[in-house]
């Protein structure tokens, strides 16, 4: 009897024991999922926002515009156009874009739920997840540094940081144009390359200030300039985003002045422009229609983005090549993912590969 109790007893202490390692344990299973579900909630809200401020109408950041562009017009003309010329590097760039353009959700598909249940990192081969942590590593050692910016800035340099030397020494004591210098992060990476002078172009008030704060140290090279670069002097205007996503290509409630480059530079006489930065929210089209007697006369190192929208993209590269200028092409990605974000057109002159040589 007495061994009974004594098993009894024993089995109740394993019942009791176990039941006191399987409650923290049903704790931690609910507050992980109480946890999936509230991210997902806020995931949900914040990308149902943006679905709705990217059917406001000449938003251009719509994947959907993309996908309807490709549709509506010659998509193998236009491709084969963008391909031309250029290396297997750049092609498989576009490759991998246009896909992701194309596999994109019809428009009666919730984007919220598409955003959540396809997510991005998922669609990434095995050896971009493994350059993708290669990223995240330089970037958080640069980020601990003080470096600012993404990784578009701080790990790829807008695409510098892999220029021949003939070229990089072409730009080297020549002006630079940063067009949509948000806070100073290009400014500050961008001065490694030796300019005379770097003009910062931002209009968003409190970019302007961080700009300033964050140049204080290097105002004699660099100068900013409260000021929009366009097609031609004018006032717009615009939808102000702040976190380096002011857009010239919505309207709103804010003015701000625009000038074109090719009057900036006549009006600052004698300058010599080296290199033209522009990640400006889609305006970058209208920039070069701006900038084209001065990328004529000083033939610059180019680093614009064109992942905007679907003009910019497709038909940036053949506007260039139809001003004659016998310029050599790239298109790379200046982030790791698989959506067309970063996306950025590099292009310098030809002859300076055959200098190298």
């Amino acid at each position: 009897m007495i061994r009974d109790r004594n098993l009894g007893k024993s089995f109740s202490s394993i019942v009791v024991f176990g039941l006191l390692l399987s409650v923290p344990s049903l704790v931690t299973y609910r507050c992980y999922w109480r946890l999936k579900n509230l991210v997902k909630s806020r995931c949900m809200t914040a990308v149902t926002t943006m679905e709705k401020w990217c059917r406001v109408p000449n938003i251009p950041n719509s994947m959907g515009d993309f996908k309807r562009y490709l549709i509506e017009n010659d998509m193998s003309l236009r491709l084969k156009n963008l391909k031309s010329g250029l290396d297997a590097a750049s092609i498989a760039v576009i490759d991998r874009d246009v896909e992701f353009i194309l596999n994109y959700p019809n428009e009666k598909t919730s984007f919220a739920e598409e955003f959540y249940c396809r997510d991005p990192y998922y669609l990434l081969t095995f050896d971009e997840k493994e350059q993708l942590a290669v990223e995240q590593q330089k970037l958080s050692f640069l980020q601990k540094k003080g470096t600012l910016g993404g990784p578009e800035v701080s790990v790829w340099e807008h695409g510098l940081k892999d220029l021949p030397s003939s070229v990089l020494n072409y730009i080297k004591g020549k002006s630079f144009v940063d067009a949509g210098a948000y806070i100073g992060d290009s400014a500050l990476v961008l001065k490694k390359y030796g300019p005379s002078k770097i003009y910062c172009f931002e209009v968003e008030e409190e970019n302007l200030k961080e700009l300033q704060k964050n140049t204080k140290k290097d105002r004699d090279f660099i100068e900013i300039v409260p000021c929009a670069l366009f097609s031609k002097r004018c006032r717009l205007s615009f939808r102000g985003m702040r976190a380096g996503s002011t857009s010239l290509s919505v309207p709103g409630d804010a003015e701000i002045e625009a000038i074109d480059l090719d009057s900036f530079c006549q009006d600052k006489k004698n300058v010599k422009i080296g290199l033209i930065k522009a990640d400006i929210e889609g305006a970058e089209m209208d920039m070069l229609e701006g900038a084209k007697a001065i990328i004529i006369r000083d033939r610059p190192v180019l680093s614009l983005c064109i992942y905007h929208n679907p003009k910019q993209f497709f038909e940036m590269k053949p506007l260039l090549e139809s001003w004659g200028l016998n310029y050599k092409f790239f298109i790379q990605k200046h982030v790791i993912n698989c959506s067309i974000e970063e996306t950025t057109l590099i292009a310098y002159p030809k002859e300076l590969d055959e200098s190298a040589a």
